[in-house]
């Protein structure tokens, strides 16, 4: 199998040679620069000779400080994904230097934040709309154009090349997701109360959002439809242990959008076309629905959380979506247990996966607080044990 055969395969509940593996295809399954960093020293000491300072300022996510990978270093990986993103602000933003921190504001018109010479994420600044907006207020932001070109500048190509040389592909989308973007422009704490006391507001600030996305996928899927296998999506709906908004609030104001977006898209990519959703944290309790709204394939089952494991998702969903994850944890376990017990971890979970549709990556972006000895585990476990 090359790796799109093995990949696509997986999703559909396929035998595979061996369990397709995914790291540095989307914003949720990367590499940040300073562990990216330790990453190319691994490799060079197994006999490649890759030039760190060709990647240093090669961003997929500069937001996140995410590495962009090439097909050599995927190819010496074993990686099976690759991701396009569109040319977003957020992927080589130009920043804006202040008082020792940098900024740049996005196509939605929010401001961002980081310090300056530093590793660090950017963050949340501010957003674009008064403290008091009204539904009217909303027409005169400045909303993204999805048909621009220059969002799609230099991706059919990339597309082509990584279909040629045999990998799957996953496109991004035009930033976060409907609920997160909403956030993002309102602010999270006034949209928490938009949500419950403004209705009528948030309803239109949603609705808005989905509006251009919906437009955004239908212009990615004319142009690059027949490259692109997989469609990423999500939702930042839960935190460690309780969602983040009621399932009744998510049900009413944001599954209808859902359900509308993932139709959409698979309507405009040529099949085969899996979304893939990501949302992480306590969201057990609203997997069902994103199931009935179309997903494809759940990223990334935060063991962490409250509520959800490998086997409980798996044994619940696991003959009707694809688990993309799961394989480390790169909040508690990645950074904090010792090498033996990380490579015991990656070969336990690589057999509980077999019962499931799986692909293996960790869970989100690894983040520079792995030391080498974890990094050179996580990988090893994973190469000795991934054959089926």
């Amino acid at each position: 199998m090359n790796s799109r055969e093995r990949v696509l395969a997986a999703i559909e509940g396929e035998s595979v040679d061996k369990v397709p593996f995914d790291l540095g295809s989307t914003r949720v399954s990367g590499i940040t620069k300073p562990a990216f960093a330790t990453l190319i020293e691994i490799l060079n000491q197994r006999g490649h000779s890759f030039d760190l300072h060709k990647y240093s300022n090669s961003f997929f996510d500069a937001k996140q400080q995410l590495i962009e990978f090439d097909t050599e270093v995927c190819h010496a990986l074993g990686v099976d994904v690759r991701g396009i993103m569109p040319n977003l602000a957020r992927k080589n933003p130009e920043p804006v230097q202040k008082k020792g921190n940098l900024f740049f504001t996005d196509e939605w018109g929010i401001t961002y934040k980081k310090p300056e010479n530093s590793d660090q994420y950017y963050s949340r600044e501010t957003g674009p709309l008064s403290e008091d907006p009204s539904v009217e207020d909303l027409d005169s932001l400045q909303w993204p154009d999805p048909a621009d070109d220059k969002l799609f500048l230099g991706l059919e190509s990339k597309a082509s090349n990584y279909m040629q040389d045999g990998y799957a592909v996953v496109m991004e989308g035009l930033g976060a997701g409907i609920y997160e973007t909403a956030s993002r422009i309102r602010g999270p704490e006034k949209f928490y109360q938009d949500l419950v006391k403004r209705k009528d507001f948030s309803r239109a600030l949603l609705n808005k959002v989905f509006s251009v996305k919906k437009d955004f996928w239908r212009e990615a899927g004319e142009r690059l439809g027949e490259h692109v296998q997989i469609i990423r999506e999500g939702d930042d709906l839960a935190g460690q242990k309780n969602m983040l908004i009621s399932p009744e609030i998510y049900r009413g104001m944001i599954k209808p959008l859902h359900n509308k977006l993932f139709e959409e898209i698979k309507n405009v990519f040529p099949g085969p076309a899996y979304v893939f959703f990501h949302s992480d944290g306590a969201m057990g309790e609203i997997v069902p629905d994103l199931v009935e709204s179309g997903i494809d394939i759940l990223n990334p089952i935060q063991v962490s959380a409250q509520g959800i494991s490998l086997e409980r998702i798996g044994d619940e969903f696991g003959n009707r979506l694809a688990l993309w994850g799961a394989g480390i944890d790169t909040q508690t376990e990645l950074p904090f247990e010792s090498p033996e017990v990380i490579q015991s971890i990656v070969k336990d979970r690589l057999d509980e996966g077999s019962n499931y549709i799986f692909v293996f990556s960790a869970i989100h972006n690894i983040q520079k607080d792995v030391s080498k000895e974890n990094l050179v585990s996580f990988l090893d476990s994973f190469w000795n044990n991934r054959e089926r």
